[in-house]
Order: structure tokens, then sequence, then C-alpha cells
């Protein structure tokens, strides 16, 4: 059975909000991440925010994400070598700007 037009456009709008809203969350739910494992390598990222969101994102949208939320301050970086291979993996932790920024927003969501 076919939708009424209004109920395609609701459906429209709300598939739209996810995306904005995904988008504007991710750093959010990053840091929160981060923060919960201490320090955690890119894949260990990757998985946890897909389980508890179930947001699709690409490898390089991840990483830019990443990325972004270093030149800010609120990440940093340390490098540790591989278990099997021995290739750098980077693992990411919270700064104290970071922190900081993270408690400020969940402040603000609170109250």
């Amino acid at each position: 059975m076919p939708e009424s037009e209004e109920e395609e456009l609701l459906d429209e709008l709300v598939r739209g909000w996810v995306e904005v809203y995904k988008k504007s969350a991710t750093t959010l739910v990053l840091l929160r991440l981060i923060a919960e494992a201490v320090e955690a390598d890119t894949s260990t990222i990757a998985e946890t925010l897909a389980q508890r969101t179930g947001w699709e994102h690409t490898e390089r949208g991840l990483y830019r994400a990443l990325r972004r939320l270093r030149g800010l301050g609120l990440l940093s970086v340390r490098e540790q070598p591989g278990h099997r291979t021995g290739a750098q993996r980077h693992l990411y932790g919270l700064t104290d700007r970071g922190a900081g920024y993270l408690h400020r927003i969940e402040s603000a969501l609170i109250d």
C-alpha cells in the first residue's frame, strides 16, 4: 500500500534530521567513547561507535573526524607497535582541553 504524500514527506524529513544529527553528534560520541576507554586505537573506536550508535562511518570519515579533534587540541595521539605486525598504531586519548570540552557539552545537555 503506497504511503500518503504527508507520510513520505515526514520520512524524508526524519532521514534528513538523522543525517544532520549524526554528523553533529559524532564529535560528542567520539569524545565520550575515548574518555571511557582512557586510550583507544582506531579499530576499537570504529567498532564501539558502530555497536553503540548503529551508525556506519567510512574509515576515511572516522580518520578525518579524529584528525579534526586532534587539531583542535581535544585528543592526544600516541604511537605503539602493533602486536602482530609491529606496524605503528595510533592510540587516542583525551587531553585536558578535550575532557573540559566534553564536560561542558554534557553539562549543557543535562541542564
